[in-house]
């Protein structure tokens, strides 16, 4: 067995975010700030996590940051539950443990004058299974 790979589950993170009506999903920043509100996932590699006994490399913890962006208060409390109802109790690939939420960050605007948007950071993790190979 391998080390898994962060990639297809951060993928699956990112397209189940896109389902969520008007918000638009990154994985990392956008090139130009969209217009509506969006969506942006961080992710580390990720941490192997050794086996008890033999010291291989088997699952992998994998926390992620999605950073909630729009232009309201009120907005951004209605986008924050969205990706909550959409990603928390969730396993992005199959055989990996349901994302949980580890907490959020302060409320952070960006911008000058008709252009403030709010931006709101949950992070989350989840553990992937090891790869067979």
């Amino acid at each position: 067995m391998s080390v898994p790979s962060s990639g297809p589950a951060i993928a699956a993170i990112v397209a189940k975010l896109k389902t969520i009506p008007d918000h638009d999903a990154f994985d990392g920043e956008p090139d130009d700030a969209p217009p509506r509100r969006y969506l942006c996932v961080y992710d580390q590699t990720g941490v192997a996590v050794r086996r008890k006994y033999t010291g291989r490399p088997g699952w992998l913890y994998l926390p992620i940051q999605i950073s909630v962006v729009t232009r309201t208060l009120n907005g951004l409390r209605q986008s924050t539950k969205a990706v909550r109802d959409a990603l928390l109790d969730w396993p992005p690939v199959q055989g990996a443990t349901p994302l949980v939420e580890d907490g959020t960050n302060p409320v952070l605007p960006e911008g000058e004058g008709n252009d403030v948007r709010l931006t709101a950071p949950i992070t989350l993790h989840c553990y992937l299974p090891p790869e067979e190979t």
